[in-house]
C-alpha cells in the first residue's frame, strides 16, 4: 500500500509539473489552450485542457445511478418503477424536461436533453410493441433511450455536456418483486431460488419469445434453464445466469426493458419462488407482461446534478445525485481483495482515458501540421507576389532602353542635318 501511495504521488507530480511555455498543461487548471495561427485577431486553434491528476483518472468521479431497482407491470403507477416512474404515468410514458449538468456548469446553463433541439420528449414504446419482434420499437427501453439521448447530445458538442457519459443495463431477479409490481401478491415465503420444474411451450416468454419447453432442477443445477434462455438471447437481447443463492438472474446489456410472462402461478414459483415443494408458494399468480426497466448510470469529471420536470428530488426522482468521487486511482487501496479489484478496474479505466487523451492530442497535432503546411504555402505565394512587384521586368526595360537609344540617335542625325543646311546655302551664295 505504501508503494501504491508513492506511485499515485508520482502521477500527481507529473501532472502538476508538466508545462508548455511555463504554463501547466496536465493539472486541469486550464479548460483550454489557444494558439495563434493567423495574421489577424481571433485566428486561433484551441486545445482542450487535460486533467491527468490521480483524482481525475480511473472510474469517472461523480458516478450517478438511477433508482431503477424495481419493476413495473403494465404501467400500473404503484410499486417502484425506477426510471419509468414519472409520478403520474401516461400511456405510453414520456420522459420530458430531463436536465443534466456537472457542478462546473451554472444551473442556468443546465442542458435539457429532451428539448426540441435535441430530439424532443422521449416517448417509450408500449408493452405490445416490445413483445412484437416485427415492430420497429422492439428492443427499446427507458434507460436505454435516455442513455442514448445523453450520449447523442454530448456528441453534438453541446456546451455543458463535456465529459458526461451514460450507460444503461437491465437486471432482474425474483427478489426484486413486491406485490405492487404485478397483478398478484407476494406472500410470506421468502425463497427466491429456482425450484425444480417443467416449462411447456408458452410456460416462460421473454420479450415475446417462447423459451420452453425445458425441464430444470433446483437452483438449475445442470444449467438446463439458463441454457434454454441463452439459446434465445439473439432474439430477446436477454441473457440468464444463476446467482450463488440459486436465483435466476435476467440481464440485458443494452438497457432494454425486459418483459416476462409465465403461464401460471406454479411456473412463476418454479422460476422465482423456490418451487412447488414449499409449504407456501411465494407468488399466487402468473406474471403477465411483467415489465422490468433498466438502470441508468451517468459519469462525469465532477458531481453530476439532475433537475427538470420529471427529475427532481423525492419519491419520483429519476436519478440520485452523487456528491463523492469514487473509483479514481487517488483512492487506490490494495489492503483488501475488494479494494484491489476496484483498483484494477480504475487502472484499466485510467489507461483508457490516457489513450483517449493521446488520440486527441495526436489528432490536434496533425491539424497543426496541416496548418503549418497551409501557412507555408501562403508564405510562398506572398513571397512570389512580392517579387513580381519589386523585381525589374528585364524584357520591358530592354525594349524601353532600345527605343530611347533609337530616338536619341535619330535626334542627333536630324540636328546634324539642320546645322549643315545653312552652310550649304552660304556656299552657293559665295559661288
Amino acid at each position: 500500500q505504501a508503494e501504491v501511495r508513492q506511485l499515485v504521488a508520482e502521477v500527481n507530480r507529473i501532472a502538476d509539473t508538466t508545462t508548455f511555455n511555463n504554463s501547466p498543461v496536465l493539472d486541469g487548471s486550464k479548460s483550454s489552450l489557444s494558439f495563434q495561427i493567423g495574421a489577424n485577431a481571433n485566428q486561433t486553434v484551441s486545445v482542450t485542457g487535460i486533467d491527468a491528476r490521480a483524482s481525475a483518472l480511473g472510474s469517472q468521479p461523480g458516478v450517478v445511478q438511477s433508482t431503477a431497482d424495481r419493476v413495473q407491470m403494465e404501467l400500473i403507477p404503484t410499486g417502484t418503477q425506477g426510471v419509468q416512474e414519472l409520478g403520474v404515468l401516461t400511456i405510453p410514458p414520456v420522459i420530458t424536461g430531463f436536465q443534466v449538468r456537472t457542478a462546473l456548469t451554472p444551473a442556468a446553463n443546465a442542458v435539457d436533453v429532451t428539448a426540441v433541439a435535441h430530439g424532443g420528449d422521449i416517448v417509450q414504446a408500449t408493452t405490445t410493441e416490445l413483445t412484437d419482434r416485427s415492430d420497429p420499437s422492439y428492443g427499446q427501453g427507458a434507460a436505454q433511450q435516455l442513455a442514448e439521448r445523453i450520449n447523442s447530445v454530448r456528441n453534438d458538442g453541446t456546451v455543458g455536456m463535456e465529459g458526461i457519459y451514460a450507460t444503461a443495463t437491465t437486471t432482474f431477479v425474483g427478489s426484486d418483486l413486491v406485490g405492487a409490481d404485478y397483478a398478484g401478491t407476494v406472500v410470506a415465503a421468502t425463497d427466491t431460488n429456482v425450484g425444480q420444474g417443467v416449462l411447456a411451450n408458452g410456460g416462460l416468454v421473454i420479450n415475446g419469445v417462447d423459451i420452453g419447453p425445458v425441464s430444470f432442477q433446483v437452483d438449475d443445477a445442470d444449467g438446463s434453464l439458463t441454457t434454454a434462455i441463452n439459446a434465445k438471447t439473439s432474439l430477446t437481447g436477454v441473457s440468464a445466469t444463476i446467482s450463488k443463492d440459486g436465483e435466476l438472474t435476467l440481464h440485458a446489456d443494452d438497457g432494454r426493458d425486459i418483459i416476462v410472462s409465465t403461464v401460471d402461478a406454479a411456473a412463476a414459483n418454479d422460476l422465482f419462488g423456490g418451487g412447488d415443494e414449499l409449504a407456501v408458494n411465494r407468488f399466487d399468480t402468473a406474471f403477465s407482461n411483467l415489465r422490468i426497466t433498466g438502470e441508468l448510470t451517468v459519469t462525469g469529471q465532477d458531481t453530476i446534478i439532475f433537475d427538470g420536470t420529471n427529475n427532481i428530488a423525492g419519491a419520483d426522482a429519476l436519478t440520485e445525485d452523487n456528491v463523492q468521487a469514487v473509483g479514481t486511482i487517488a483512492n487506490a487501496d490494495v489492503t483488501t481483495v475488494n479494494g484491489s479489484n476496484t483498483l484494477i478496474e480504475s487502472v484499466d479505466s485510467a489507461l483508457d482515458q490516457i489513450n483517449s487523451i493521446r488520440g486527441e492530442l495526436g489528432a490536434i497535432q496533425n491539424r497543426f501540421e496541416s496548418t503549418i503546411r497551409n501557412l507555408s504555402s501562403v508564405s510562398e505565394a506572398l513571397s512570389a507576389a512580392n517579387s513580381r512587384i519589386l523585381d525589374a521586368d528585364f524584357a520591358a526595360e530592354t525594349a524601353e532602353l532600345s527605343k530611347n537609344q533609337v530616338l536619341q540617335q535619330a535626334g542627333i542625325s536630324v540636328l546634324a542635318q539642320a546645322n549643315g543646311l545653312p552652310q550649304q546655302v552660304l556656299a552657293l551664295l559665295q559661288g
